[in-house]
């Protein structure tokens, strides 16, 4: 069962990457994988995860146009996923299944917020199903008042700053209050800001970038999560 539910990451992370891409209609759950510069239909060797990109050297087939780099980090992302959770499976105990795709598709969020400095709404959709689903697994009263207490938190900051954080981040944070106690959500955004801040200071202080560079924020919120997460289970280990 645990390389079934890891093999799901590599199969699945191609076709979320799709998904967060294409216009969802009937056909989209039907029809051939294509091309998205030639629209040539795909064939099962093109479509191998991690290995097809590499073995086509990041090319198409047929039109032998650049495979957007973005796929193979969905990919390489995914089976990094899928050998850390065989790997510490039995080592963590706190953290369960659905953790490891939140990490995942919040990876996968992080990869289209560096390329478009946008969150990805169709990923978010999916992260917050994912947040849902945990939610009712242990699902507790409490919980309700801290996601409107954090949310609050979250969105005064965001007045605060001027709009200086976007509001998908803001949406982000919120959605994952929801499965986080009142401190993890406070230490969540800071960790996330810490995190970016020293980011921040490598671009300034190495790079020589402007102090009004643009940073993502969705990798550093991951981080965060991750953070947070790997904290809790030590706590709860102690």
């Amino acid at each position: 069962m645990i390389y079934f539910n890891s093999l799901l990451f590599l199969l699945l992370a191609s076709f979320i990457k799709c998904l967060g891409d294409s216009k969802i209609n009937k056909n989209f759950f039907v029809r051939r994988s294509r091309c998205s510069n030639c629209n040539h239909d795909l064939s099962f060797f093109d479509l191998i995860p991690f290995f097809s990109y590499l073995f086509l050297r990041g090319k198409c087939r047929y039109c032998k146009q650049q495979i957007p780099h973005s796929i193979f980090l969905y990919e390489l992302s995914s089976i990094i996923m899928a050998l850390v959770y065989i790997f510490s499976y039995n080592y963590l105990f706190f953290i369960n299944y659905i953790d490891y795709w939140l990490v995942l598709i919040l990876i996968f969020i992080a990869i289209e917020d560096i390329n478009t400095y946008e969150i990805n709404v169709k990923l978010q959709l999916i992260l917050f199903i994912l947040i849902i689903v945990k939610f009712l697994c242990d699902f507790n009263m409490q919980q309700i008042i801290i996601f409107f207490i954090l949310t609050l938190f979250y969105n005064i900051v965001y007045l605060i700053t001027k709009e200086g954080i976007g509001y998908g981040d803001i949406k982000l944070f919120s959605s994952l209050s929801l499965i986080l106690s009142l401190i993890e959500g406070v230490y969540l955004f800071a960790y996330t800001f810490i995190y970016a801040g020293f980011f921040a200071l490598y671009l300034i202080i190495v790079k020589k970038e402007s102090k009004k560079y643009k940073v993502a924020l969705a990798p550093y919120i991951c981080l965060a999560y991750i953070t947070v997460i790997l904290q809790r289970e030590i706590i709860l280990w102690l």
